[in-house]
């Protein structure tokens, strides 16, 4: 799977969730067996919908639970950093 070509981060992030069939919820649990903590999926929803800007730990978090290249939000990383 290619990065999400400047698109806004919520709307790569749903394309990406809906290409691995993951609910807000599914996807806080899997980012929740990553490292103990995760992502709640309240943050994933504004995440999703452009309420909140991702840190630098979400998008691993959401890269690696989604099984994609840690690259794969590397023009968001570059904005949060």
């Amino acid at each position: 799977m290619t990065g999400p070509s400047s698109k806004p981060f919520g709307e790569s992030l749903r394309a990406l969730m809906d290409a691995r069939a993951l609910t807000y919820r599914g996807l806080a649990e899997a980012t929740r067996r990553l490292d103990g903590k995760g992502i709640t999926h309240a943050h994933i929803n504004m995440l999703a919908n452009g309420h909140d800007k991702p840190s630098m730990r979400a998008m691993e978090l959401i890269a690696a639970a989604c099984e994609v290249d840690p690259d794969y939000f590397a023009e968001y990383r570059l904005a949060a950093a």
